[in-house]
């Protein structure tokens, strides 16, 4: 069994024979590179909930299963379940082999279940021993991992967002903010999340759930008071939810947790679609909170309800509902059913029992005016929802080690950030004159979960300080993982010399490393075999420290005029704008999408680029991407103004356009020919003072028109070279 005091990286986990389930079983970065050879047509993520034992990672494996064999059936093609474990507390997480669906080690194609654990931390206080500090810290470092093991299992490309394949993020109960801190990892790089789905989130303190107030899950999203957020990375989301609290008699200790409708989400209160009364009985274990998973949304993906369940009290329609709304779903029926409701009155009333008072009167259903006012929200952001995130590319999970972590009898050295999911070791939080990793005799190293590394990391930033110093010790800094194929850097660190206050010091990032999902430790060693450690060193902030790209644009002049077109003509400018990248040395820019901006009232664009592909740009080269840009004018005359978005792993740059479409008088022959002949025109021959006469570049050559008699008109545009 792996035991973390003295081991910190998945690569060297010690195993005995008597775990006989690591036959069976994949280190974690064995299987991101044993994933880099696969085509990934889809893929839908799983996330459990609140678990009372550490093992119980695998809660929701029926789910994921069903809706597995279900695409397979749908599509005809491979489907795999890759099924994460974290055995139990104090362990590494490992990849379970043991089913038949589970992904094969040759290349191949297919769509991907991500059956996520984060069983040993769902339970743990966070933050432990804090009660000062910010809350979540367990939950937000799962998501942080879950957003970065999808990168190292080439499930998402943060860089080349275009290339990511659909994505269905599922979670039920306290796994909605383990699920939203990762889906907000993805909106600050741009990835779409196609369908997003909480089943019963549970992101609040409800009376009678004690376990609320240690997760504080409600620290953790937008608006205030939520942990379950739709964020503006997420085209449709959709929120399975109860609050009758039923249970059964064996379900000791807590009140049933229930939920609430999100911001930004169709939200359909489950009350008819529960089973009559309390069916679960006085020996009992199950809850209405789980049957809206194991029986409501499962019955959704198969369009009947799962064998050996309790019915509803009405019959459901499952085909209208649930996965229908999914977009891995053959059969997925239009977004436009579920609209976002959260204000919703009639047939789309919400249960406000447990929504945040700040922005709803929980009795009418109606906005709280006046707190959303406070807040600087309106009643209409609360229903698009769609929150720009608060994440940045520079922070690390729990590199400021203010929450998280515990020092118990029996589950000591566990760390937020630090445990589980690639880390682990017996360095531990110190908090007597502030909160920081020390390493000493007995505790001799820590290593980070595995973690995204940003394309523009240059170095890993941390505070230091030597409180006792050696002559002997050699302590070490090490990042990468060699089962994920990567070249492990290792370098020294002084610890002959006494700092006794903190100082900043940076680990160089190799340019291999960046834009991958790695981890990184520290190891204090005594050479020798009757040597010891004895030296006791203190780390603490730990940052990504970025080098910065600057992105220059060339457009010409803004708005970028398309001057005078025909109805109904597409017109295009060749290299209307480039993009460069004139910042620091080795900086990148990924160029990722063009974003039409409609104006209000507008439903289809006239402005599109189809030549538009993702670029990176690095500083200090020639890199440059140019495009061409394409408008369709209008059925009718007038002035067509649009914006568009040049989306990239910096921000968005935007750019105004204007084309101006006049009635049709277009010369119409590449020849010589007579003004007054209306077969040479395209529409009307063009004669009066309000007519505009057209040359465009139908004329390949010089052309000689003539003119039988006179003729008026109020404007010629010759826009070819020939004319």
């Amino acid at each position: 069994m792996f035991t973390p005091r003295r081991v910190a990286v998945a690569s060297l986990a010690v195993l005995t024979a008597a775990d006989s389930a690591l036959s069976q079983s994949l280190s974690i970065g064995s299987m991101f590179s044993r994933m880099q050879n696969k085509t990934i047509e889809g893929v839908t993520v799983v996330t459990h909930g609140f678990q009372f034992t550490d093992g119980g990672g695998d809660a929701l494996i029926d789910l994921a299963e069903t809706i597995r064999s279900t695409i397979a059936t749908q599509t005809g093609g491979n489907a795999w379940l890759l099924d994460y474990d974290v055995p139990d507390d104090r362990e590494l997480g490992r990849f379970d082999l043991s089913h038949a669906s589970a992904p094969p080690a040759g290349a191949a194609a297919g769509h991907v279940v991500l059956l996520w654990d984060w069983a040993a931390e769902s339970n743990r206080p966070s933050p432990a021993g804090n009660p000062d500090g910010p809350g979540g810290r367990f939950a937000d470092s799962a998501g942080d991992a879950l957003f970065s093991f999808m990168r190292g299992l080439n499930l998402i490309n943060p860089r080349n967002v275009a290339a990511s394949p659909k994505l269905h993020m599922i979670a039920h109960s306290f796994g909605s903010g383990v699920t939203s801190e990762a889906v907000e990892r993805m909106a600050r790089y741009n990835v779409r999340v196609n369908t997003l789905t909480y089943i019963d989130p549970h992101d609040f303190d409800q009376a009678g759930v004690p376990v609320d107030q240690n997760q504080q899950i409600f620290t953790m999203g937008k608006p205030a008071g939520y942990g379950a957020t739709v964020w503006n990375n997420v085209d449709f989301a959709d929120v399975y939810y109860q609050t009758r609290g039923t249970q059964g008699g064996l379900v000791i200790g807590t009140d049933n947790p229930e939920g609430r409708p999100i911001p930004g989400a169709h939200n359909r209160l489950l009350d008819t679609e529960l089973p009559a009364g309390n069916p679960y009985g006085n020996l009992g274990t199950d809850s209405d909170h789980s049957y809206a998973w194991h029986t409501f949304y499962a019955a959704t993906v198969t369009g009947v309800a799962p064998t050996g369940t309790f019915a509803p009290q009405q019959a459901v329609d499952y085909t209208q509902t649930g996965w229908a709304f999914s977009v891995h779903n053959a059969n997925q029926i239009a977004t436009t059913n579920g609209p976002r409701n959260f204000y919703g009155q009639g047939a789309q009333a919400q249960d406000h029992e447990h929504s945040e008072t700040a922005i709803v009167n929980r009795t009418t259903g109606q906005p709280n005016l006046a707190g959303l006012s406070a807040a600087g929200l309106t009643a209409q952001n609360i229903t698009d929802g769609r929150f720009d995130p608060a994440w940045q590319k520079t922070e690390i999970a729990n590199g400021d080690l203010s929450g998280g972590y515990g020092r118990t009898i029996g589950s000591s050295d566990l760390i937020a950030g630090w445990s589980h999911h690639g880390g682990g070791g017996s360095g531990f939080v110190e908090e007597q004159d502030g909160h920081f990793i020390r390493l000493n005799f007995n505790e001799d190293n820590r290593t980070h979960n595995f973690t995204y590394v940003p394309i523009n990391a240059k170095e890993l930033r941390y505070n230091i300080r030597v409180v006792d110093d050696s002559s002997n010790d050699v302590m070490t800094f090490r990042l990468g993982d060699a089962d994920a194929g990567q070249t492990v850097v290792t370098n020294n660190i002084d610890v002959t010399t006494v700092h006794p206050v903190f100082q900043q010091q940076s680990q160089a990032i190799p340019a291999a490393l960046r834009g991958q999902t790695t981890t990184f430790g520290f190891f204090i060693e005594a050479p020798g075999i009757f040597n010891s450690v004895d030296s006791e060193v203190d780390l603490d902030n730990f940052r990504w420290g970025m080098l910065n790209p600057i992105l220059q644009t060339s457009a010409g002049n803004d708005p970028i005029d398309f001057g005078s077109m025909e109805l109904n003509e597409n017109h295009t400018i060749n290299q209307a704008f480039t993009l460069k990248n004139v910042g620091e040395a080795e900086s990148v820019i990924d160029v990722q999408r063009f974003l039409n901006v409609l104006s209000a009232g507008q439903t289809l664009p006239h402005l599109s680029s189809p030549d538009f592909a993702y670029a990176a740009l690095t500083a200090g080269g020639s890199d440059q991407a140019s495009f061409a840009l394409r408008f369709a004018a209008g059925a009718t005359a007038g002035v067509f103004r649009e914006k568009f978005r040049i989306a990239t792993s910096e921000g968005s740059t935007e750019f105004n356009t204007l084309a101006v479409v006049q009635p049709t008088h277009r010369w119409d022959l590449d020849g010589d020919g007579q003004w007054g002949v209306a077969g040479n025109w395209r529409g009307p021959i063009p004669d009066g003072e309000g007519a505009a006469a057209n040359f465009y570049s139908i004329i390949t050559e010089p052309r000689t028109i003539t003119l039988v008699n006179p003729v008026s008109v109020g404007a010629v545009a010759l826009t070819n070279s020939n004319t």
